[in-house]
């Protein structure tokens, strides 16, 4: 990455002026680099998470690409309707037909980035999409029916935890009037046995 990221920067220090333009191709240079270690990062990750979690190895690396081209196409939305006129353009007029779609992209790697790629509403989505795709009734019939299960068990376990409660209250206020009547027991004692 840090060869890709000086040979670039290299080419737009030679074929660019200090300028304002040069200052926005550095730029960009830079929000692309990070957006695609950013995106690397989020690959791995994700293909490590699903890959423990159960799925096994050619599953987690289904999900993880699927979800990287999700992001990429999204990425990639902004700059796809300047791709056909090309051949019919000159320099100038490539560089401002295709400057204005550059900066929306960078701007949706931004946003993207700036809530985590793992969150982003593309992923989320196309999650769902996958769920939706892999699940069949009968997993969701038992999934709702797992869900009923766990409720019931957690409102009968809210229920003791009260009633342990209710019991632990009752026994502290017993040993409270043991500790009461104890002490009177004990006064007692020693008044009959200084009268002896």
């Amino acid at each position: 990455m840090n060869e890709l990221r000086k040979s670039h920067k290299d080419r737009i220090d030679a074929d660019i002026p200090p300028s304002t333009y040069h200052q926005l191709a550095t730029a960009a240079l830079q929000a692309s680099c990070s957006w695609i270690e950013s995106l690397a990062k989020f690959i791995t990750d994700t293909y490590l998470e699903y890959a423990h979690a159960s799925f096994g190895k050619e599953k987690a690396w289904h999900v993880a690409t699927r979800l990287a081209l999700k992001l990429i196409s999204v990425v990639a939305k902004p700059r796809k309707s300047v791709w056909a006129s090309f051949s019919n353009l000159g320099t100038h007029q490539l560089i401002r037909t295709v400057f204005l779609p550059v900066l929306k992209s960078l701007d949706e790697m931004d946003k993207i980035t700036s809530r985590g790629l793992g969150n982003s509403q593309a992923v989320s989505g196309e999650l769902v999409k996958y769920i939706a795709q892999s699940i069949d009734f009968q997993s969701i019939q038992r999934m709702s029916e797992d869900t009923v299960n766990s409720k019931r068990n957690y409102d009968n376990l809210t229920k003791e935890l009260k009633d342990a409660v209710k019991k632990a209250d009752i026994a502290s206020n017993k040993i409270d009037q043991f500790k009461t009547h104890s002490e009177k027991l004990s006064k007692r004692v020693k008044v009959i046995e200084d009268k002896s």
